[in-house]
Parts: C-alpha cells; structure tokens; sequence
C-alpha cells in the first residue's frame, strides 16, 4: 500500500447544482439619495476550453435590499445574484464510454468564470467596475440540509482529510467479473502532481498480493474531472488467474509519480456466486461521477404501444376484407421492473442516489441503453432489516415503432469523413495563469478525408474532450510556455497567524512570499489577484508553524518599511492562540457613535460611517493608528489570572494582571486604559499571558 503524500491541499470549486449566490456590496452608505440605484453582474466565461480570453454570457440586474435598522444603525445590506442555473446550463454530465479501457477527461463537468459588477444610475456607473477572481463551478450538488455548512469547504477541507473520488457509494463493494465500474476524480491538488499512477493492488486465493499500475495521466489539468474504469476485466486482472489462484478482491487508488497516495482507497471484492438474472444499471450520482448498481433479482419487461386511428367511407361494392377503421401510426414505450435482490443496510440507503439521478443507462450487448426512471417512492430505510431488496421501474428513453432482433451491427465502410480542427489559440494553465506550451483549436470542422472538402450541411462543434474526432493540444512555438500578457508583482507580507508551537519562546508571524511573474493574466489585475490567492492560501497556521520564527523577545521586533510619521504600529500575542484582544481609541470610542472619529480593530466600531476613521477588521493584527490618541484594550476573560504586558520599540511601558474577579465584575471583558502616549513610528508590541 502506498504512503499518504503530505503536504498537499485542495483548492475550492462551487456547485452548480445548489443555490449559488454572488452578493454586490451596497453603495457608499453615506449616499443618503438611493432611489434609482441599480446593481449590474455581467458573467464572463472561457471563449473555447482552457482559453484565457473570457467573454461575456449574461448581464443581470437589480435593485439592492431596502436599508434596514439594526440596534438603531442603518445597515445597507447589497444585492444577491443566483447564478446557478446560467453556470448548470453550460455544464454537462460525462458519461462513460461502452467498452471504455482508457482514462477520460470529462472537461464538460467544469468551467471557471468571474463576475464583474457595477452601481448604476441614470447617468452612468457610479465608483468602478469590480471584477471577481477567477471562479470553478462543478456540476454536482449537496443535499439541502447539509449544502448551507459544507457549500465553502467541501472541496477543501473536507477533500483535504478524505481525499475522495466523486461518490458517496461505501467505499468497499462486491462486484461480478463483467461487471463494468469507473471511479471519477476531481483534480483540485496543490501543489498540482506532474504524473498521476493508478494504483490497485489484488489479493489471491493462496494468499499472494501483487501491486499494479495498469493505466496514467501525465500532467493532469487543474480543476479538470477524469473517468477512470475500474472494472475487473478492464485492469487486466483475469490475465493474473490461474486455475489453481484466483482474485479473492482489489484496491484502487491514485497516486503522484513517487507513488504517494492521493486518494482514498476503494475496495472491490468478488462475487462468488453465480446470479442468473444479473443486469447493471449506471446512473449519475450527486457529484456528477456514474456509480454502478448490479441487480440480481428477477426482472418483467413490457411494452405499452400507443395507436392513433383513423376511418374512411366503405364503397358501395366494399368486400369482407376492406377495413372502415385502419390504423395511421403505432408507438411504443418499453418499461422494465427490476429488483435489485439482497443489499446490506449501506447499499440500501445509498440508492437514494438512484431516485436524484437524471442519466440512467442500462447495460447490454448493445452499449448503455438510457433509461428514466418512473419510480417516484422509495423506501430507503426500515428497522431492522439486514438485508433488503426494493423494486425499481425504468421506462426506456427512445419510442419504438418497430421491432427487430438481429445481432450487433457490423461496421459500414462508407466514403471517410475526419474533423478539421479551427480558430487556434494557446492554452493557459488555470491556476497560474501563464502559457502551458500547447496550443488548441477552439473549433471541429466536418470534411472529406480524401479531397479536404467540408461536409454540407453540418455546423462546426466545439471541440473538447470526450467529443467525437477531439483535437488535442499540441506543442507549439506560438505559445512558448511561462508566458502572458501581464504578470504578477512580487508580495512578501506577514501572515495573520502566529507560530504556536514554540518552546520556551513565542511564534513570530510567517513572512508569506509569491515571488514575482509566478502568475499571469489577461490584464495585470488578473494576474495579481492570482497571488494574492496564493498567499491567502498559504495564509495558515500550518503555514506559520513550519516558517515563521521563535522569538525569545518578541517585543523587539522589527518592521520593514517603518511605521509612517506620527503613526505607530500595533502587534499582540496572546498565550495561548485562542486569546482574543481588540484596541480601540478617538472620540467615537467613547461617545458609540458611529459618526465620530475612532481608531482601532473593536467589534463595537465596525460600522463606524466617519470617512476619517481608520477601523480594521475585529481583532487584526499589525495595524497602523495615529498617535496622541487614548487608547483601550479589551482582553476577554473570566476565570484565569492574564498578564498584560506593553511595549513600544522593546521598552516596557506597563504591566497589569487582571484578576477573575476583576473579569467577572467586567462580565468578562476588562478593559485597561493606556494612559502613555506612544512615539511616532513606534513599534508596539502587546503580550497576554494566562498565568
């Protein structure tokens, strides 16, 4: 078995198929005149697949939230957009092929997009123009109840401690030897693998275990999904049986070039006894993979033919075999009743998948025959039952009109036909922003093989992946890799989280660098705002812990550049981490009004209108305030002793313990007047200590 690869995290997608919300901001709140302010989104897509040009796909428009009083205050809350259904409408399912050995790109469950939004009134845009960064939306979705808690961190968090392929099916399975099976995997790792391997070892019946790796991607692409057959037969592995060792069952998993593992692992175990009446049924899941159930159960076909008549005037001289009524047109609609035989309790409450799908195939000689599902009840638990079996009704999708039994078609040999690709452009990696080398053709044109001669009659067809007659990219001297039209700047800034892991000393703050021309972009807003998320994501505590300082005397630390003149920088530790201090000064500190002059990071001046005031996010740290201001400090607390330590370039300033009496009377928060004014350009250093 593979090690798990460390270091690696996954980057966030947004499901099309829950409700999507981009929120616009209200209008400068000290606009007082809001009538005929409307809030304009515009959403820009890729022109073709993996082209960095966005154009744009549709315009929305609205009038923000009537304001609100909240405590007294006016709260001027902003516009939500749904977006959802624009996004889910360019999206598509990949299903897999018949016979499918090969691992293939399903670039159709994917599309990055940004939003650009506006104010508007009858003369004009009012401010600027704001553009998104680039977003990923994913055809898949979320229960209800549990969208609104996992909607932000599904494909990080909890991507980051599974490490699953795109199924809620259990991960251990009992399978058949023809029964075909496909794991879908979302590539969204980073650092991004320059090789994935596929990963299975088999164990045998005389105990033996062998590892393989029967198929790989070389250099996947970012936020692309993959179709990866998994089936017995399609790994090669009845070419390991003998007649004295056969496949008792196997793993799967991924891993990167070094054979670390990237994924979960999914068990598949062999069925022993023989079913007569197995049929497999392939169906969607809810993130957008294809699970496959195998029935064994006995199943009832029928057809319902629907027949349009019509009537006619007998002659005179009409004979026994002349009809009045006759028969115009007859179609039919084939109908199947399967039972799916005997599941355990897991396999039972996950056909709840099945009723929520919206592409069902069933497998035959044929290929994947597609199917609805006419079932609208389903019992998907029941105490204590061990194994179950339910009752399924699938209506086959075409009409019928005839029927016919023959065998497998033969292929034809008609005059050939290939696709020309058209309109060229390079490819941008989505996560850099920068030139990957390879260019593509954004368009299929259908022609003659032999003269060249384009088919009348039929439209060019995008061309991406899983299409019929796909183009791949190829290298090419016009997109020479590293490139883009504007590059990003250089951040070297320190992070907002504190080493806490140090002994005998205290965490300085991880300095977090993106070196500059990391990142491109189509304009050089694009390309800086790609590493500013880069550092946002670096922006860690893990982050901290491995990178930034131990610092015996924390108070002499040191800045670069200099506080400005007759401004003194702010910086707090606590101990422990989970310590919460908030710094607030100026008149409106004192007075709560909004409108008044205040300085600081305090939960109480957030909504704080002064244009003068400078107020940070609650509880920021390394924060710029003006000098010869009265300052307090709010430490919250209640039974545990906290000593408060001030200094201002190293030099101490004052020192206080709070008591918990002294917090309780305060019902938590103490509040502790700075009564020295702080030098211009000072760096103050605060320390909390619980004693």
């Amino acid at each position: 078995m593979d090690s798990l690869a460390t270091g690696i995290s996954h980057l966030p997608l947004c499901f099309s198929r829950n409700k999507l919300t981009y929120h616009v901001d209200a209008f400068d709140p000290l606009v007082t005149l809001r009538a005929g302010l409307l809030t304009y989104i515009e959403i820009h897509t890729p022109k073709a697949y993996q082209s960095a040009e966005f154009v744009k796909l549709a315009e929305r428009v609205a009038s923000e939230r009537p304001m609100q009083m909240l405590s007294g205050a006016p709260f001027y809350y902003g516009t939500d957009f749904e977006i959802d259904s624009i996004l889910d409408g360019l999206l598509s399912y990949c299903p897999p092929k018949y016979n499918q050995t090969q691992i293939m790109v399903c670039a159709s469950m994917t599309i990055p997009f940004k939003v650009k939004s506006a104010i508007k009134n009858n003369t004009g845009v009012l401010g600027t123009i704001f553009t998104s960064e680039t977003l990923f939306a994913i055809k898949a979705g979320l229960s209800a109840d549990q969208y609104p808690g996992w909607k932000d961190n599904f494909f990080t968090n909890y991507f980051d401690q599974n490490k699953p392929f795109l199924t809620f099916h259990p991960r251990e399975k009992t399978i058949d030897r023809e029964q075909p099976e496909f794991l879908y995997w979302l590539c969204n790792l980073l650092p991004k693998p320059s090789k994935v391997n596929v990963r299975v070892e088999v164990s045998f019946s005389d105990g033996s275990t062998s590892v393989l790796t029967p198929q790989f991607l070389v250099n996947p692409t970012q936020y692309t999904v993959y179709c990866i057959p998994v089936g017995f037969v399609t790994l090669g592995l009845d070419l390991l049986e003998t007649d004295t060792k056969k496949v008792v069952d196997y793993q799967v998993w991924l891993s990167n070039d070094v054979n670390q593992r990237l994924t979960e692992i999914r068990t598949y175990t062999l069925e022993t006894q023989y079913f007569p009446n197995t049929r497999y049924v392939i169906f969607v899941n809810s993130l957008g993979g294809y699970d496959t159930i195998r029935t064994t159960g006995t199943g009832q076909g029928s057809l319902k033919v629907n027949r349009t008549k019509g009537e006619k005037v007998l002659e005179s001289n009409y004979q026994a075999s002349s009809a009045e009524v006759f028969v115009t047109e007859i179609t039919g609609k084939k109908v199947l009743n399967l039972n799916t035989g005997y599941f355990d309790g897991d396999q039972t409450a996950y056909l709840n998948e099945l009723m929520f799908a919206k592409e069902i195939y069933l497998v035959s000689n044929d290929g994947f025959i597609p199917v609805t599902l006419n079932s609208d009840a389903y019992d998907y638990t029941q105490d204590n039952e061990d194994l179950a079996g339910r009752t399924f009704e699938f209506e086959f999708a075409k009409t019928e009109n005839a029927f016919s039994d023959l065998p497998t078609a033969p292929q034809q040999t008609t005059r050939e036909l290939v696709w020309i690709p058209s309109n060229p452009y390079c490819i941008y990696d989505p996560e850099t922003g920068l030139t990957t080398g390879f260019q593509a053709a954004s368009q299929l044109v259908l022609a003659y093989k032999d003269t060249g001669e384009k088919v009348k009659g039929v439209p060019p067809k995008d061309n991406f992946p899983g299409t019929e007659g796909y183009f791949a990219p190829a290298l090419s001297s016009a997109c020479s890799a590293g490139n883009a039209p504007f590059k990003n700047t250089a951040i070297a800034q320190k992070g907002t989280y504190t080493r806490n892991n140090c002994i005998n000393s205290y965490g300085d703050y991880a300095t977090i660098t993106v070196l500059a021309n990391t990142f491109g972009g189509q304009s050089q807003e694009e390309a800086d705002n790609r590493a500013k998320a880069r550092w946002a994501f670096l922006n860690t505590q893990e982050y901290a812990n491995l990178y930034a300082s131990c610092l015996a005397a924390p108070e002499f630390y040191t800045m670069n550049p200099q506080p400005p003149v007759n401004q003194f920088n702010y910086r707090y530790v606590t101990k422990p981490s989970t310590m919460n201090c908030q710094i607030n000064g100026g008149l409106g500190a004192a007075s709560g009004n909004n409108a008044d002059l205040v300085f600081g990071n305090h939960w109480a001046i957030q909504n704080n209108t002064n244009p003068n005031s400078k107020v940070y996010p609650v509880g920021k740290n390394d924060i710029l305030l003006p000098c010869g201001e009265s300052y307090m400090l709010t430490i919250y607390g209640w039974d545990k002793s906290v000593r408060v330590k001030i200094y201002a370039n190293g030099t101490s300033l004052a020192t206080k313990t709070i008591t918990p009496a002294e917090f309780q009377a305060g019902e938590g928060a103490y509040i502790y007047q700075i009564s020295v004014a702080f030098p211009s350009q000072a760096k103050v250093f605060v320390l909390f200590e619980t004693l």
